[in-house]
């Protein structure tokens, strides 16, 4: 009677054989999420940045106050390294904001982003 006993354990086999991968898996995809949330606060830190630099009597440096405190308030551990830079020409303003997220798989090291918003600058024009 060949085959009535000899796949006895193969499930258990295939399972141990699969289990760490499904894990690694797991913990990519959060990662993944992770530095998708650090992305999107830095890009709202960066908004921020720009209504406070737009604004009447607006400048650099309340453009840099303004995105390092959102990030304080609202993504308080997920930016790692957060560097913001201002660029003001006549007609437009550029906030830019950078960082590195948190990591909970050291073996994966993930890319520094950075996340970049223009705008016009209010001025008063004559017809």
């Amino acid at each position: 009677m060949a085959g009535a006993g000899q796949d006895r354990g193969e499930a258990v086999v295939q399972a141990a054989v699969l289990f760490p991968f499904l894990i690694i898996l797991t913990f990519a995809i959060i990662q993944a999420g992770i530095w998708f949330y650090a992305r999107s606060a830095a890009l709202n830190a960066a908004e921020e940045g720009l209504q406070a630099a737009r604004a009447e009597n607006g400048s650099s440096a309340a453009a840099v106050a303004a995105s390092d405190s959102f990030l304080q308030r609202a993504a308080s551990g997920s930016v790692l390294n957060p560097s913001t830079q201002v660029d003001v020409s006549p007609l437009t303003i550029s906030v830019t904001v950078s960082g590195e997220s948190t990591s909970i798989v050291d073996f994966l090291p993930l890319p520094r982003f950075s996340q970049t918003v223009t705008g016009a600058t209010e001025r008063f024009t004559t017809n």
